[in-house]
């Protein structure tokens, strides 16, 4: 007996024997024959190599074996070799890099190296390399560089710095304004940046920064990888990058190739605008901080800005005096003569600086001295009027600090990025900045001519009604004003708002006009936009309450003639407990427990209508196929539900907004879809919920029906749409005449407040 099971034991170590060499065998042939080379290297020795590799380094096996791999790498790239070696053996994980190689015949061959550190307890020093010819690729990349010469001129005339890569980071082209870049900042004289030339992997080089900004160099390698696998169509980065010799700031843009597989990724010194805008900061705090009263007005002496010190000083809140003239502060003290001394000062563009005497907002009278100054545009042209007061008990300190101020804000109205039009009247010629020409999508410099130039680009439609507005402004005297569309030569359809001041001679003739033009096309969309949602909540809720309304009626009389007629049964059969022919007790007792049990099945069919308990009690699934079954049960649908197991609950308001959509989806299709199969369907799908309806019923127009929707009729639609917008999903309805219909909502497994 011991005998038989030695020989069973044995009989079993020799099959394992056997399937173990022949595992072996296969593991031999994919190693020795797979289609890229397998080395391994120990400090920096060839310790193994597959025959791939060694019929890729055209070199018997043998002769390979303990040879030092850097001997391998063209003397260029060897450099770069090593630091990707020191950057492997630290634990990093730089991705592959492209080497020149020798072979054992004297050849040169692009190769792709993959370098990883193996897996448990092999030495530090011990490093596995997979090694891929790509002199194809590398033949093909040339040839096509050599092809688009003239596209690298073109990107060589590009001011920014700029660099294409490949879908895996690797620089294939710069221009020169990228090369010479790389060259003057170079940490060694005569030699570019590190990691910035063709072939280097600029993503490592992001991913790998330990250098004065590392969150920006990640966010940068981030926002590339985004571009590249298409999850952003572009990406922008403003980074801080300074030298020894000033602070510096660059903005990154990186836009993909067409036809995909790579990107571009232009520099741009943005230094300058850096140090406008944080200049612009500077001023606008201390102009906001000053203790002096500072007020700008436009050219007809309406507020436009108050500091806080104003405020302080009058009594008056920014809200109270915006819109409004100055001469809700006067007092009737100050002589008639100051003021127009101070109008005519003022009409011939100088500063004038005088003495008023106030009345603040509780009453009090109080002394100023102030200096208006008008604002010019680059052009000349007087836009605004910018006043600095001063208590006169400090004038004389202050009056220095007034004057910077003036010339600070000066220098602030200067460089406002507004449209600016002046139309000499006369001579009808307008003049226009390069802000107006954008605006009315034109190239600086190109929106000539006068009057009717600008007709011409007013939209046919609004032509006669902004003709009227301009007539009747010069007619009376006033500012004229006017929102119009305009005609992009693009055909892009643009609103924009045009107001103007009307200068007049001496004899009261109109002779100049000075306005601004502003494109207020979003403005005006997101008005419309709330409109039409403010419009269609109304609607959804006269909906909700005639709904509440019908379920009331409906929930009383199920209550007044079932449920009422039941408990009056059960009344009359306990008054009469011995009507029976037998008279017996029993008898009576058994037909009021009928009459309760009925009343109790009338109870959970009102519950289950008003609100399912298996939703609450189970969850959406359940609740779905519940949902199926009594849609089935109550007509001659067949109605199937598909769903998988799922592990947890849902949120509450996603479960009921999903269960109330396949009702509401269920019940039109009772109503109008003469279908005879219903399919509810719910799963994932990268990555979020599906639930989907879809029935083989007559079909209808989704236009159409959307169309009476916002006209107040089928309100379903919209019900669904409401639902559907509240857990963060979205819905799409597909049909046509005789085509059926599927319903679909997308949604997140939380409500929107609760994703991160």
């Amino acid at each position: 007996m011991h005998q038989i099971e030695l020989e069973t034991q044995n009989e079993a170590l020799r099959e394992a024997q056997i399937a173990l060499e022949a595992s072996c065998d296969r593991y031999v042939e994919l190693y020795e024959f797979a289609p890229v080379g397998y080395l391994t290297l120990s400090r920096g020795m060839i310790a193994e190599i597959n025959r791939t590799g060694a019929r890729l380094l055209r070199a018997d096996r043998a002769s390979l074996l303990n040879k030092r791999f850097s001997t391998l790498v063209a003397a260029d790239d060897a450099d770069r070799w090593h630091r990707h070696l020191s950057l492997i053996s630290r634990g990093g994980a730089p991705g592959p890099v492209e080497l020149l190689m020798r072979r054992g015949d004297g050849t040169a061959f692009h190769a792709q190296i993959d370098a990883v550190l193996p897996e448990g307890p092999a030495s530090d020093a011990t490093v596995r390399l997979v090694v891929s010819d790509i002199s194809h690729r590398k033949a093909a990349e040339a040839a096509l560089r050599d092809s688009e010469a003239f596209s690298r001129a073109i990107l060589d005339s590009v001011a920014a710095e700029v660099a294409v890569l490949d879908r895996n980071g690797v620089i294939i082209a710069v221009n020169q304004p990228w090369r010479a870049f790389a060259l003057e900042n170079g940490i060694v004289p005569g030699q570019p940046v590190p990691n910035t030339r063709i072939g280097d992997n600029y993503l490592a080089v992001c991913r790998s920064s330990t250098g004065p900004a590392p969150d920006e160099a990640d966010s940068a390698a981030k926002g590339i990888r985004a571009v590249l696998d298409g999850r952003l169509p572009a990406f922008r980065l403003e980074y801080p990058c300074h030298s020894p010799q000033q602070q510096r700031w660059f903005s990154m843009s990186v836009t993909p190739l067409e036809g995909g597989g790579g990107v571009v990724v232009a520099h741009t010194d943005i230094s300058e605008r850096k140090a406008a805008e944080a200049k612009l900061r500077q001023l606008s705090l201390a102009v906001e901080q000053t203790s002096n009263s500072v007020i700008i007005t436009d050219l007809e002496g309406n507020i436009e800005y108050i500091n806080a010190a104003f405020a302080t000083t009058s009594g008056y809140s920014v809200e109270e005096v915006l819109g409004r003239n100055p001469k809700l502060l006067q007092s009737g003290l100050t002589p008639k003569e100051t003021f127009e001394d101070m109008w005519r000062t003022l009409g011939k563009g100088e500063i004038w600086r005088g003495e008023f005497i106030n009345r603040r907002k509780n009453g009090e009278t109080y002394s100023e001295s102030e200096i208006i100054s008008p604002v010019r545009q680059a052009d000349g042209r007087v836009t605004h009027y910018i006043g600095i007061r001063a208590d006169l008990t400090e004038s004389k300190q202050n009056e220095l600090l007034q004057q910077q101020a003036l010339r600070r804000w000066s220098l602030a109205a200067d460089s406002a990025g507004i449209g600016v039009w002046e139309w000499d009247m006369v001579a009808d010629r307008v003049k226009r900045d390069d802000r107006v020409c954008r605006i009315f999508g034109l190239e600086p410099g190109r929106f000539e001519g006068g009057f009717e130039a600008w007709r011409e680009r007013v939209h046919p439609d609004d032509v006669e009604a902004v003709s009227r507005d301009l007539a009747e402004a010069i007619q009376r005297g006033g500012a004229f004003e006017a929102e119009f569309r305009v005609v992009w030569p693009d055909g892009t359809v643009r609103i924009l708002k045009d107001s103007g001041i009307i200068v007049r001679n001496a004899e009261g003739k109109p002779v100049e006009m000075i306005g601004i033009s502003q494109d207020i096309t979003r403005r005006r969309r997101a008005e419309d936009a709330f409109h039409r949602t403010t419009q269609r909540v109304k609607r959804l809720s006269g909906r909700v309450l005639e709904v509440q309304e019908a379920e009331r009626r409906r929930i009383a009389n199920e209550l007044h003639d079932e449920l009422g007629q039941t408990l009056t049964a059960i009344k009359l059969s306990l008054l009469s407990p011995t009507r029976h022919a037998d008279g017996s007790a029993a008898a009576s007792n058994a037909e009021t427990v009928a009459i309760v049990e009925e009343a109790l099945q009338q109870v959970r069919r009102l519950t289950r209508a008003l609100r399912p308990a298996v939703l609450d009690d189970l969850g959406l699934a359940p609740a779905l196929r519940w949902l199926a079954e009594q849609a089935e049960a109550r007509g001659d649908l067949v109605v199937t539900f598909q769903a998988p197991e799922l592990q947890s609950r849902l949120a509450p308001e996603i479960e009921t907004a999903c269960f109330r959509i396949v009702q509401e989806a269920l019940t039109n299709v009772a109503r109008h879809a003469r279908a005879h199969l219903v399919e509810i369907d719910l799963h994932v799908e990268a990555g979020a919920w599906i639930l989907r309806v879809r029935d083989d019923g007559c079909g209808f127009d989704p236009a159409g029906m959307r169309e009476r929707a916002m006209a107040g009729n089928s309100m379903g639609l919209l019900g669904m749409e409401e639902r559907a917008a509240l857990i963060g999903g979205q819905l799409a309805i597909e049909s046509a005449p005789g085509q059926g219909s599927t319903v679909t909502l997308r949604f997140l497994s939380h409500p929107p407040e609760e994703t991160t």
